[in-house]
């Protein structure tokens, strides 16, 4: 599957408002315990985008490339819909940042 993201925040100042995208492709692999109940990991490869707007100056912009374990269980209720509970998440991130506003 693929996750797709969207983030918005207004901001109190008068610079505006930041938008924020991002898309991370995902697999997931069962591994049956019992008849119903299997332990399931899902792993992801992220990118995620955002302009932060400085009326000072040259905006930032922020780039992050991740990549995400997520452990978890599942329990079959039908051939076709099941109960998932995950536990965390196991992130490996590299972080960019760019423009005269950042910190």
């Amino acid at each position: 599957g693929v996750g797709l993201r969207y983030t918005y925040t207004n901001l109190d100042n008068e610079e505006g408002s930041v938008h924020g995208i991002g898309i991370a492709p995902t697999i997931q692999r069962y591994f049956p315990i019992f008849n119903k109940l299997a332990f399931n990991l899902k792993g992801s490869i992220e990118y995620f985008h955002k302009k932060i707007p400085y009326s000072g100056g040259e905006d930032a912009i922020y780039k992050r490339y991740s990549a995400n374990i997520r452990p978890g269980f599942s329990y079959l209720i039908h051939k076709r819909f099941a109960f998932e509970v995950n536990t965390g998440l196991l992130r490996y991130a590299k972080i960019k940042e760019e423009g005269e506003g950042r910190t």
